[in-house]
């Protein structure tokens, strides 16, 4: 018992090189293993006892790209699967196993319905010019973007299960079209990790392909994609594209600040809420696309202003931030510079407090620096009346959200 027990916990450490168990009626229930990828079935089960080991061999493992098992059926079970599911609904029967013959024949075809959404994509025109398509193809219908995605999934769950059956081998062309053409709208589209291209987002499988269809290096040279600044528009404009590509690229940037600062980031909040105000003009169509750029452009210019005022005050983001929150929480009276002061010094104390990984998540943290922040606003007359206002639950929800301070330059 002892050996058995030690034999199935090496089985299931992926540091040990026991890979393989050979049983008889055992392990068929209580057995939680995700790391076994492959069951050989050379007995007869039926009923509870053969569904009990498909979801057992199921079990995801998504460390280690496993999302399904496979079942090498040497008896013949499924040959004859109706009959040896006879007490469960068809439809439990499908959620269960799927048949990898099939599941060859409808390959190619999911590659085709992912493929299908970016028909209009033009052939001959350079990776740039594509990228900027595609960026502009799914930021004007987010409903067909996530359609996209399912649809890639789709196919490369099939792929990762599939893989390396050589039926794959006539397909494999097509497929490397599909992983490009996703990898080159999320790096355009700033949806990979810190907005950069990112290869552990793929299946291991696939993970391969994509170093083939996709050189990262060559992707970040030839197909830049910038944060905004000060030169982010001019760059723009020396760049080839349509004003609705180049619209569709700017709006995508300006998520990606939005989404890197955070929704309880004060001037976020502001650039989502003139972002939202251009993109109800643009459905209403009440707007020229030039116009449309040109305002977009203009929000853009706005944005890298704001980015580097912090610079130029002495202040971190963050302190910024405060700053921000203080402008609009004070009440006629306060000057700028006193407002400046008070975010330099309300900074300084979160800084102070905030010495060790994951201070934000602990309450007694929050309560000192909420206890300290009160100290600091009763002390100055003139700071005194934003403790009637939302400011300082505002600035430790700030705090809480941006933990790090990016230092003025």
């Amino acid at each position: 018992m002892k050996a058995r027990k030690r034999l199935i916990g090496e089985f299931k450490d992926p540091a040990k090189p026991l890979k393989l168990l050979i049983v008889t009626d055992m392990l068929l229930t209580g057995f939680d293993a995700p790391i076994e990828q492959v069951m050989f079935l050379d007995k007869p089960l039926r009923g509870a006892k053969l569904l009990q080991a498909i979801m057992r061999t199921n079990r995801p493992y998504f460390e280690r790209g496993k999302d399904r098992g496979i079942i090498v059926d040497y008896w013949g079970v499924f040959e004859r699967l109706q009959a040896a599911f006879a007490e469960f609904a068809p439809d439990e029967v499908e959620l269960a196993v799927l048949d990898l013959g099939e599941l060859r024949e409808r390959f190619p075809v999911l590659v085709a319905e992912a493929l299908a959404l970016i028909a209009g994509m033009p052939e001959k025109a350079s990776e740039y010019e594509q990228m900027m398509w595609l960026v502009r193809r799914f930021s004007d219908d987010k409903e067909v973007a996530d359609l996209f995605e399912e649809r890639f999934q789709a196919a490369q769950s099939a792929f990762e299960s599939l893989a390396p059956d050589p039926a794959l081998a006539s397909h494999l062309d097509v497929y490397k079209l599909l992983v490009r053409v996703r990898a080159i709208w999320r790096h355009g589209a700033r949806l990979d990790q810190d907005g950069d291209f990112d290869v552990g987002d793929y299946r291991p499988q696939t993970h391969a392909l994509v170093r083939e269809a996709v050189s990262v290096e060559r992707l970040r040279q030839d197909l830049p994609v910038y944060r905004i600044d000060g030169s982010y528009i001019d760059r723009l404009e020396e760049t080839p594209g349509s004003p609705e590509e180049k619209a569709a690229e700017v709006e995508t940037a300006i998520e990606y600040e939005i989404r890197e600062r955070g929704e309880n980031d004060p001037l976020a909040r502001s650039l989502a809420e003139r972002l939202e105000r251009l993109r109800r003009r643009k459905e209403e169509a009440d707007t020229e696309m030039l116009d449309l750029l040109s305002e977009l452009s203009r929000l853009a210019r706005d944005w890298a202003d704001e980015k580097e005022a912090h610079r130029l005050l002495g202040l971190s983001e963050r302190g910024y931030g405060f700053l921000s929150l203080a402008r609009a929480d004070a009440p006629d009276g306060i000057g700028d510079a006193k407002l400046v002061e008070l975010a330099r010094a309300l900074d300084e104390l979160v800084e102070t407090n905030a010495s060790f990984p994951e201070w934000a998540e602990r309450d007694d943290v929050l309560r000192d620096i909420r206890r300290e922040a009160i100290k600091l606003l009763s002390s100055d007359e003139a700071a005194r009346p934003l403790l009637a206002t939302t400011f300082l639950d505002e600035a430790l929800t700030l705090a809480s959200a941006r933990p790090k301070a990016a230092r003025a330059q």
